[in-house]
């Protein structure tokens, strides 16, 4: 049973995870799943951090992500933490990251350009 002195509270992602850059690809960037991460807590968060982790087969060696990425492909992960937001594991809160945009590579030219 929840209690009442709960609240729920909707966090917008910065803009850096919501657009990501692609390197080697048709496209520069790439728009990612989700925009907005919605958390049940017993105080309303008003400082936390946001951080994204890339899948390293995405990656090879560089900090951004490497075309080809098909729609629905999970990218990387969120983790959200901050002082007062609590966890069973007290692990930070942890969502995966998904493209909502297919990107082919690109041809010889678009590769040096991107």
């Amino acid at each position: 049973m929840l209690k009442q002195d709960y609240h729920l509270q909707e966090i917008s992602l910065p803009k850096k995870i919501a657009n990501v850059k692609i390197k080697y690809g048709t496209r520069q960037t790439i728009t990612t799943t989700p925009k907005k991460l919605t958390i049940w807590n017993n105080k309303p968060l008003k400082s936390f951090t946001i951080s994204q982790n890339f899948n390293n087969k995405l990656i090879n060696n560089t900090q951004n992500l490497q075309a080809p990425i098909k729609k629905g492909q999970r990218i990387g992960s969120i983790k959200l933490t901050s002082p007062t937001l609590k966890t069973i594991s007290n692990e930070p809160l942890t969502y995966s990251l998904y493209s909502n945009e297919t990107v082919q590579k690109g041809n010889l030219l678009e590769r040096l350009f991107n």
